[in-house]
């Protein structure tokens, strides 16, 4: 289930530039928080090129927020699951 969860996520760095475009940090912290939690347990390894894109997103959205709205944001990322990330992304974004 693990990994079914991370090769569905490999879409989420887009969904969180998607946000950072709209102005909408938080929704990319919490998309790219939840692709690194639900990485850590596979084997995969994201593509280099797709990491390197994610940290500079993740960077744009981080220095909009201030600690606090950053930390909130990354905690409620990291505790969903595969289903519930993508379902958060459709809510706040759109197909």
């Amino acid at each position: 289930p693990e990994l079914v969860a991370a090769i569905a996520t490999f879409s989420l760095h887009d969904w969180a530039a998607a946000a950072v475009q709209q102005r909408r940090y938080e929704v990319a912290i919490v998309l790219l928080s939840a692709q690194t939690a639900l990485y850590r347990p596979t084997p995969l390894l994201m593509p280099p090129t797709d990491k390197v894109a994610a940290e500079d997103t993740l960077s744009k959205a981080r220095a909009k927020l201030d600690q606090e709205r950053f930390d909130q944001a990354w905690a409620d990322g990291t505790g969903m699951s595969g289903p519930e990330v993508l379902d958060y992304a459709l809510d706040e974004l759109g197909p």
